[in-house]
């Protein structure tokens, strides 16, 4: 979640630079921080990519080697088709569709809740297994 930290980061920056500055002034100061919001955008969806990618695999695992609960192999797979929407969601929010704000705050809730509960899920799977699994 470190694209919402520097978020937060810039729109603190803007705030606290913002109160007196003049006509131009302000021109730069809204350049440079669309500057770092696309920055930060591109890291949001890095972060997507990557993490469904790694979600995907460890369900698959799960499911094929039988090292893991197999709930928790569906669960992974549910998870990375909810960062493949939100990723989608965020594309399409880049196209200048106008449902994809609306569209977006579902996914999160329901993603970051999934996330939670997998990844609490998964802890609890290797720490009862000793970390040894079975090959």
């Amino acid at each position: 979640m470190i694209w919402m930290l520097a978020q937060v980061g810039s729109a603190q920056v803007v705030v606290r630079d913002s109160p007196g500055m003049s006509a131009q002034d302000l021109n730069v100061l809204g350049a440079s921080s669309s500057i770092w919001s696309a920055v930060i955008n591109w890291l949001q969806r890095g972060y997507l990519l990557f993490a469904s990618f790694g979600t995907l695999w460890t369900g698959r695992l799960a499911l094929q080697q039988r090292s893991l609960p197999p709930g928790l192999g569906w669960l992974s797979i549910a998870l990375a088709v909810f960062y493949w929407l939100g990723l989608a969601n965020l594309v399409l929010f880049d196209a200048g569709v106008t449902f994809a704000n609306e569209l977006g705050s579902p996914l999160i809730a329901i993603g970051a809740v999934l996330a939670l509960v997998w990844s609490g899920w998964l802890g609890w799977a290797i720490g009862r297994s000793g970390g040894q699994f079975a090959t």
